[in-house]
């Protein structure tokens, strides 16, 4: 419901189709995160007047808050944005591509990355053509160099690209399933995902802490508690 109320619906999902619920619970998240935030703004800010304050949040305001550049285009232009499903309002080629057995995500986000792209898939004339010579341009005939590039990008599987595209300095990566992204290297090297031992359940896995305290992870001393397991604790506190 709130992401219906915010606007973030309006512009989730794909052109032409019904509004799209943003896949993860982005409003509940956030709020932990700006209720984090606006503690520890207080907390600090009471050193210094001496004085706690009350806090107020609502999903609705945070939902609100995240439309970010979309809600400044708005009060730039005018414009009302809709959806652009995995690409962006303003740039391309920046989107999910399909390749002969999955998809994979370029994020030519820079002139720049536009001409490492083409160099990449071996159509440096693409750079020379009016209708592509800047961001402003690609933003406008967006769909036109998509019906160039989509049936060249089908015909190498996805392994194939992300190589060519690493190997060009172009950003670029494979879209990973929920297990493939919790297994990767790169989840595990930054230890967000970690093994605790639960007082019920045993040894189990969880995602962790998404920063890192003077290169190692932070973790809570305790797992997540069983319904009623401090009570007590809290209650003599």
């Amino acid at each position: 419901v709130n992401q219906a109320m915010a606007g973030t619906m309006s512009i989730t999902g794909e052109v032409d189709r019904p509004p799209a619920r943003i896949g993860l619970p982005v409003g509940d998240l956030a709020g932990g995160i700006f209720a984090s935030l606006s503690i520890l703004a207080e907390l600090y800010g009471r050193r210094h007047h001496g004085k706690g304050s009350r806090i107020d949040l609502s999903l609705h305001d945070i939902l609100v808050s995240l439309l970010g550049y979309v809600g400044q285009l708005y009060f730039t232009t005018g414009e009302i944005p809709g959806p652009v499903g995995s690409g962006h309002h303003h740039i391309a080629p920046y989107r999910a591509f399909k390749a002969r057995d999955g998809y994979f995500v370029i994020a030519a986000f820079t002139q720049n990355f536009w001409l490492k792209f083409a160099a990449a898939i071996d159509r440096n004339d693409l750079t020379g053509d009016p209708r592509f010579a800047n961001i402003t341009q690609r933003k406008h005939n967006k769909e036109a160099l998509y019906k160039i590039i989509d049936p060249m990008l089908k015909t190498k599987t996805v392994s194939e690209w992300v190589s060519i595209f690493e190997r060009g300095d172009v950003p670029v990566a494979k879209v990973l399933s929920v297990g493939e992204a919790l297994e990767s290297e790169q989840s595990v090297a930054r230890s967000v995902v970690f093994d605790y031992e639960h007082s019920k359940l045993g040894w189990m896995k969880a995602v962790g802490c998404p920063f890192l305290c003077d290169g190692k992870p932070w973790r809570s001393l305790l797992p997540p508690p069983v319904l009623g397991e401090h009570t007590d604790d809290i209650l003599d506190f």
